[in-house]
């Protein structure tokens, strides 16, 4: 999963974060991200994006399985927010992370496990 992140400073956080989810929404999925009361996630065919506003900043977070959806998540979320910015002159920059996923093992219950003992030959 590749992820980046955009803080983007403005003196109405809360305010941009309503108008994002609710301008995007009209055509793409809104969740409510735990603890979060202004914030959501954005859910795309070729990604996600999470709003959250803070202090003085607005927090934006693109997840996508390749460079080119993350490209698109970013795109669409930085230019609406920089039109619906305009007047504040908001200006939206992306640095990107590669997340590395945790992998699970299960021990599959219908397979014996078998011992090798040393004199045995493998």
């Amino acid at each position: 999963m590749l992820q980046s992140t955009a803080v983007v400073a403005t003196d109405a956080p809360e305010r941009y974060a309503k108008q994002l989810l609710a301008h995007i929404g009209r055509k793409n999925t809104v969740e409510t991200v735990d603890g979060e009361r202004h914030g959501g996630r954005l859910v795309f065919a070729y990604g996600t994006e999470t709003v959250r506003p803070e202090d003085n900043n607005l927090v934006l977070e693109a997840a996508a399985e390749d460079p080119d959806s993350l490209a698109h998540v970013e795109d669409v979320l930085g230019r609406h927010l920089e039109r619906l910015g305009a007047k504040r002159e908001l200006v939206v920059t992306w640095q990107r992370r590669r997340c590395r996923q945790r992998r699970r093992y299960r021990r599959l219950s219908s397979i014996p496990s078998r011992r090798f003992r040393a004199d045995h030959p493998h």
